[in-house]
């Protein structure tokens, strides 16, 4: 895996600052930050074709747009267990107004209590199951484009233990990343905020473009893993 060209294709692109500032500022954007997923996807696919230029233009907005609700769309449902699980303590809310013997109460209260604790630990557990699971998700879909690719458990067991080492590699160097980042970004932040609104304002951009290069790095790295895999596997 190519760590260092994870972090450096991004200016290699003789447009990279355009693409970037454009990246910066739909990916603050309600509702239109779903082409910034899109892109992401569509750099993933390019690193995986080994294209030369991961760095895609703009000109697919529409089609990045539709690629980032699709997945979007998938990460729900993948979340329903969890959204499913939460309604669970509205019951148990429920019941607590429901007039009834003091000693059931108690009883009650405390087998509430119990099975809550133990849902919260499930629902933390899957979501650390899932956040591992789902950049495997992302990397086929990169490379199928097709929705029903989000849910092909089988393959995308493969693109995550078929090399296992360089797909934990990614994930750790794409943490890695952005906690160096965030921590130079911070650094920064203590001579911006000196300088009454316009350093605010520059922040706010530096932190944007920031958050693009984080995305470009952890598209780059999904893209090595799935460069492996045969878009018909």
């Amino acid at each position: 895996m190519n760590i260092e060209k994870s972090i450096t294709y991004i200016i290699e692109d003789q447009e990279w600052i355009s693409k970037t500032l454009l990246a910066a500022i739909i990916s603050n954007v309600p509702i239109l930050n779903l082409a910034w997923i899109g892109y992401i996807i569509e750099i993933t696919r390019n690193v995986a074709d080994h294209d030369p230029e991961p760095l895609p233009d703009w000109s697919r907005l529409g089609q990045n747009f539709i690629s980032g609700l699709l997945l979007m769309l998938a990460a729900l449902i993948y979340s329903l267990p969890v959204l499913v699980i939460a309604i669970f303590p509205m019951f148990g809310i429920f019941l607590g107004f429901i007039p009834a013997e003091e000693n059931l109460q108690e009883y009650a209260a405390g087998a509430f209590g119990i099975a809550l604790f133990i849902l919260v630990c499930c629902i933390v557990v899957y979501a650390i199951l899932l956040s591992f699971y789902f950049p495997g998700v992302m990397i086929n879909y990169a490379r199928k484009g097709k929705f029903g690719a989000c849910f092909q458990i089988r393959e995308i067991f493969d693109i995550i233990f078929g090399n296992a080492g360089e797909y934990l590699l990614a994930l750790v160097v794409a943490i890695a990343a952005s906690i160096g980042i965030g921590m130079l970004i911070s650094a920064i932040s203590l001579l911006f905020v000196w300088i009454v609104c316009i350093g605010w304002i520059l922040l706010f951009i530096v932190g944007a473009v920031a958050n693009v290069w984080i995305g470009t790095i952890f598209a780059h790295l999904l893209g090595q893993v799935g460069s492996g895999y045969s878009t018909n596997s």
